[in-house]
């Protein structure tokens, strides 16, 4: 049985998200998010709220298993806030393509 999305020349939407995780005895970690479905509409809704709930400090957890298979995602960053209001990573370029996975 094929979902909508897995039908051919249906579109999918997806946030991919890069969260910083800041640890007191190791290094930053850096943790691909996929956000698929009623996931995405999730993240979607925690990142329009006026209260910043996913900002610098705070984290949302989204469900599921990582995606298995590879993906590489080539982000250009064109100012220094998203359309969310979220400012970029401290030290990401703006203007520039950033390709990562």
């Amino acid at each position: 049985m094929h979902t909508p999305a897995m039908r051919p020349g249906t579109i999918e939407t997806v946030i991919y998200l890069i969260v910083a995780v800041n640890h007191a005895d190791r290094k930053t970690e850096y943790i691909d998010v996929e956000a698929r479905g009623t996931q995405r509409i999730y993240v979607e809704n925690r990142m329009a709220s006026p209260y910043k709930p996913l900002h610098k400090g705070d984290f949302a957890i989204v469900g599921g298993m990582p995606s298995r298979k590879p993906h590489t995602l080539l982000l250009r960053i064109f100012s220094t806030e998203t359309s969310y209001g979220y400012e970029p990573l401290d030290g990401w370029p703006t203007n520039e393509k950033t390709t990562g996975k």
